[in-house]
């Protein structure tokens, strides 16, 4: 209906996850670089670029309040996106979720595949994006082989933003509630 929303982080700080000190490269596990990153961005806001790649993520990341994730293409499935693979969250379909995001934090760009999960023998896994605050934002998230997709309903998520979420999610797609 021609509602715009502005969706950025709470500074203009940007750190380029392949740039020292991080230096991570296509095929690494970038989980210790990444939540470094993020963390560095805690006080202030900002942005942590992920280029063009694929990456693992093996544990939980937590996006900090006025941060933003961002991958290569506002289309993140795209034909060379930012990926990032885990099996963070095998047969835990209640446990942590992957990502965390708090106020203020969103996540552009980014493509996540479960790349253990198996189309002929499907296992559970925990959400992959859980919201825990106000005006929290996906744009461009592709989640194609999601179990569980997002969870804006175990934490009030008040002025949450999505747009263009995609995926062929293989139980929730996305759960909002807790009065948001």
């Amino acid at each position: 209906y021609g509602k715009t929303v502005i969706t950025k982080p709470t500074s203009d700080r940007l750190i380029k996850l392949t740039d020292a000190p991080y230096g991570v490269k296509h095929g690494d596990d970038i989980t210790d670089e990444l939540q470094a990153a993020i963390d560095e961005l805690k006080e202030t806001g900002g942005t942590v670029y992920l280029p063009a790649g694929s990456y693992t993520v093996s544990d939980h990341i937590d996006v900090w309040a006025g941060v933003e994730l961002r991958g290569i293409a506002i289309w993140s499935h795209s034909f060379n996106p930012t990926q990032i693979n885990t099996s963070f969250g095998l047969n835990d379909p209640d446990g942590e979720a992957l990502f965390t995001l708090y106020d203020g934090a969103g996540m552009i760009g980014i493509s996540v595949v479960y790349n253990t999960q198996n189309t002929n023998d499907l296992k559970p896994y925990s959400f992959t994006i859980q919201g825990n605050g106000k005006d929290i934002y996906l744009v461009d998230v592709t989640l194609p082989t999601s179990w569980n997709g997002v969870d804006f309903a175990t934490y009030r998520c008040d002025n949450h933003y999505v747009e263009f979420l995609y995926g062929a999610f293989l139980n929730t797609g996305i759960q909002v509630g807790a009065g948001s």
